[in-house]
């Protein structure tokens, strides 16, 4: 008998209520899409909405090693950030109590299946790829596809945002893409594989006209890195493997052919676009953001607690953790990085686990590498403050998805071991 059956024979054990998960998931939605500008208030409404769920199924809470450190960042980042600006209620809400509540829903709302962990998932990369197309609507009808303009203006709030932060709203949808492909050997729903190709597409169409080098490199290296993933989880099965890959193959040549006839004028679009014409103006190396990465780096013990005191060269240093260093010092910071680390971890005991189907060890790698590979270029707190929010809440999910692992490994006899 393999593990997974000795699994799902066991899941006797957790039966588990679903039937209000679809109330969660709107909720959850409309919150990453940020409805009217009211992102906190929705925020507010899923937890107390998530907390109502839960009791419903009979959920637990188990106090974690993630949610201490993660805690003891919030804590830390609001006391200090109070003490530097007098930071408000609002500030309060959305930097203390946001981040640990999001985590703390997020764990206590898995019971046992991680169906809801997934549904979570493409609920909030809708919801931000919805944010993402009704801002750049309103970009196209405002200026069009050859504008030079590299700021969007919000759908809501009617407030300019930088390329790159345009971008953020699909960063979790283009990191898909691999993901994707993997679907067409699992005979999956064409329509389903169809809409979340049109989605990524649209998200790489964006960067062309806005200029955006980030969200390209973000979806190619993990592109590049998902490639290799899953040929270690799928060592065992060649003929998957080969499956995956000549689908691969088959997009890559039809693109290529589309691109050398010049179908629909998509060669000269791309050649007189804002990314071709950064990609030859500019390198890489040239980016400012990783001089201020050096700077703060060189500067960050003469500043313990922050307080926007580095001389940084820029507003912000584009960044999730210099720019908590930069604005709250070094307490906060720390303990931000060992919750990453921690979350890092977690994910790395997904991908090794037994008892995960490779498709889910995918798409969770895919989408936390798209949370991270942007935290790393980003001032999220500052910018995308609710980008962390939905970080947090999946990676409570995560932990646990982790903790019922290990009960259930208890209960075939495979693994005795505590969280």
């Amino acid at each position: 008998m393999t593990n997974a059956t000795n699994v799902r024979k066991n899941k006797s054990y957790f039966p588990e209520k679903t039937r209000l998960d679809w109330i969660w998931l709107i909720f959850v939605f409309l919150f990453s899409l940020n409805l009217y500008n009211n992102a906190m208030y929705l925020m507010i409404f899923t937890l107390i909405i998530g907390l109502v769920i839960t009791f419903y199924k009979g959920s637990g809470f188990k106090f974690t090693i993630e949610f201490l450190l993660l805690l003891l960042f919030t804590f830390s980042y609001f006391l200090i950030l109070y003490i530097n600006s007098n930071a408000g209620l609002y500030s309060m809400v959305l930097y203390f109590f946001g981040p640990i509540g999001c985590f703390f829903v997020g764990y206590f709302i898995v019971k046992t299946e991680k169906k809801i962990i997934v549904n979570t998932i493409f609920a909030i990369l809708i919801g931000n790829f919805f944010h993402g197309l009704l801002n750049m609507i309103n970009y196209l009808n405002s200026f069009g596809v050859s504008s030079s303009q590299r700021s969007v203006p919000d759908i809501w709030s009617g407030i300019y945002t930088a390329a790159t932060l345009e971008g953020s709203h699909f960063t979790l949808l283009a990191s898909l893409l691999f993901f994707t492909f993997t679907l067409f050997t699992k005979k999956s729903s064409f329509i389903w594989i169809i809409m979340l190709l049109a989605g990524i597409f649209f998200s790489i169409f964006t960067s062309f006209i806005l200029g955006n080098r980030t969200l390209i490199i973000i979806t190619i290296v993990i592109f590049l890195l998902n490639s290799i993933l899953y040929i270690l989880l799928k060592r065992n099965s060649l003929k998957q493997i080969l499956s995956a890959y000549l689908y691969i193959a088959f997009f890559i040549i039809m693109i290529a052919f589309i691109y050398s006839i010049d179908f629909l004028g998509i060669k000269d679009f791309i050649l007189t676009s804002q990314l071709f014409n950064r990609i030859e103006d500019s390198s890489i190396n040239e980016d400012p953001r990783l001089v201020v990465y050096g700077r703060a780096i060189t500067q960050m013990f003469d500043f313990p607690f922050g307080g926007y005191q580095m001389d940084l060269g820029l507003r912000f240093a584009h960044n999730l953790w210099i720019d908590v260093l930069y604005a709250t010092g070094l307490i906060p910071f720390f303990f931000l990085f060992l919750f990453t680390v921690k979350t890092i971890y977690n994910g790395f005991y997904i991908l090794i686990n037994p008892y995960v189907e490779v498709l889910f060890k995918i798409l969770f790698f895919s989408v936390n590498l798209g949370y991270l590979l942007n935290f790393m270029v980003e001032p999220i707190l500052e910018g995308a403050t609710y980008m962390f929010l939905s970080f947090c809440l999946i990676n409570g999910m995560i932990s646990k998805y982790m903790y019922t692992l290990r009960f259930q490994k208890k209960l075939v006899g495979k693994d005795k071991r505590d969280i």
